[in-house]
Protein backbone atom coordinates (compact mmCIF):
# COMPACT_ATOMS: atom_id res chain seq x y z
CA UNK A 1 0.00 0.00 0.00
CA UNK A 2 3.03 2.26 -0.07
CA UNK A 3 2.27 4.42 3.09
CA UNK A 4 -1.13 5.23 1.68
CA UNK A 5 -3.92 3.39 3.94
CA UNK A 6 -7.09 1.64 2.40
CA UNK A 7 -9.90 3.61 3.91
CA UNK A 8 -11.48 0.57 3.77
CA UNK A 9 -9.87 -0.84 6.78
CA UNK A 10 -11.62 1.82 8.54
CA UNK A 11 -15.27 0.37 8.41
CA UNK A 12 -16.85 -1.78 10.67
CA UNK A 13 -19.57 -3.61 9.30
CA UNK A 14 -22.11 -5.99 11.41
CA UNK A 15 -24.95 -7.51 10.63
CA UNK A 16 -26.85 -8.12 13.80
CA UNK A 17 -29.36 -11.61 13.67
CA UNK A 18 -31.76 -13.39 16.14
CA UNK A 19 -29.80 -16.22 17.74
CA UNK A 20 -33.60 -18.57 17.65
CA UNK A 21 -34.30 -17.90 14.20
CA UNK A 22 -31.32 -16.13 12.25
CA UNK A 23 -33.86 -13.56 11.42
CA UNK A 24 -32.02 -9.93 10.82
CA UNK A 25 -32.67 -7.93 13.85
CA UNK A 26 -33.66 -4.27 12.71
CA UNK A 27 -33.43 -1.13 14.60
CA UNK A 28 -30.69 -2.57 17.17
CA UNK A 29 -28.09 -0.06 18.36
CA UNK A 30 -24.63 -0.54 17.90
CA UNK A 31 -21.86 1.10 20.11
CA UNK A 32 -18.15 0.93 20.22
CA UNK A 33 -15.73 2.77 22.08
CA UNK A 34 -12.00 2.20 23.59
CA UNK A 35 -8.28 4.06 23.23
CA UNK A 36 -8.08 4.00 19.26
CA UNK A 37 -11.53 6.72 19.40
CA UNK A 38 -10.45 8.43 22.82
CA UNK A 39 -12.76 6.40 24.27
CA UNK A 40 -15.36 8.23 22.78
CA UNK A 41 -18.26 6.10 21.74
CA UNK A 42 -19.12 5.67 17.79
CA UNK A 43 -22.62 4.09 16.87
CA UNK A 44 -24.69 2.37 14.35
CA UNK A 45 -27.93 1.35 13.96
CA UNK A 46 -29.12 -1.60 12.53
CA UNK A 47 -31.32 -1.58 8.84
CA UNK A 48 -34.57 -3.82 8.18
CA UNK A 49 -31.74 -6.27 7.27
CA UNK A 50 -29.86 -6.19 10.16
CA UNK A 51 -26.70 -4.35 8.94
CA UNK A 52 -24.99 -1.41 10.12
CA UNK A 53 -21.67 0.37 9.28
CA UNK A 54 -19.78 2.65 11.55
CA UNK A 55 -16.68 4.38 9.63
CA UNK A 56 -13.22 5.85 10.53
CA UNK A 57 -12.26 3.40 12.94
CA UNK A 58 -8.96 2.52 12.78
CA UNK A 59 -7.17 -0.95 13.94
CA UNK A 60 -6.93 -2.02 17.34
CA UNK A 61 -9.54 -3.46 20.43
CA UNK A 62 -12.52 -1.96 20.86
CA UNK A 63 -15.55 -2.31 23.63
CA UNK A 64 -18.86 -3.24 22.11
CA UNK A 65 -22.23 -2.50 23.00
CA UNK A 66 -25.41 -4.10 21.07
CA UNK A 67 -29.07 -3.76 21.83
CA UNK A 68 -32.41 -4.04 20.56
CA UNK A 69 -36.37 -3.86 22.06
CA UNK A 70 -37.16 -7.30 22.88
CA UNK A 71 -33.28 -8.88 22.81
CA UNK A 72 -30.78 -9.43 26.00
CA UNK A 73 -27.95 -6.20 25.70
CA UNK A 74 -24.49 -8.05 24.39
CA UNK A 75 -21.46 -6.59 25.49
CA UNK A 76 -18.04 -7.82 24.43
CA UNK A 77 -14.68 -6.60 23.21
CA UNK A 78 -13.67 -6.42 19.08
CA UNK A 79 -10.32 -6.72 17.71
CA UNK A 80 -10.27 -4.59 14.06
CA UNK A 81 -7.64 -6.04 11.97
CA UNK A 82 -5.83 -4.20 9.92
CA UNK A 83 -6.67 -5.56 6.09
CA UNK A 84 -9.56 -7.47 6.78
CA UNK A 85 -12.85 -6.79 5.48
CA UNK A 86 -15.03 -9.45 6.97
CA UNK A 87 -18.71 -8.85 8.19
CA UNK A 88 -18.76 -9.11 11.78
CA UNK A 89 -22.39 -11.02 12.50
CA UNK A 90 -23.46 -10.96 15.92
CA UNK A 91 -26.50 -13.41 17.20
CA UNK A 92 -28.98 -11.73 20.16
CA UNK A 93 -31.36 -14.05 22.51
CA UNK A 94 -34.53 -13.13 23.27
CA UNK A 95 -35.41 -11.50 26.35
CA UNK A 96 -37.85 -14.14 28.16
CA UNK A 97 -40.88 -11.53 29.60
CA UNK A 98 -42.46 -13.25 32.99
CA UNK A 99 -45.80 -11.57 33.35
CA UNK A 100 -46.47 -9.91 37.20
CA UNK A 101 -48.21 -12.65 39.90
CA UNK A 102 -51.92 -11.28 40.06
CA UNK A 103 -51.78 -9.23 43.91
Amino acid sequence: MGGVEDRRDFNLVVQVWNATDGAPVPMANLGIGGPGLDTLWRFGLTTRTGYTRIADVPPGTYRMRISALGYKVLEQTYTMQPGVHDTLRIALDTLSVQPKPPR
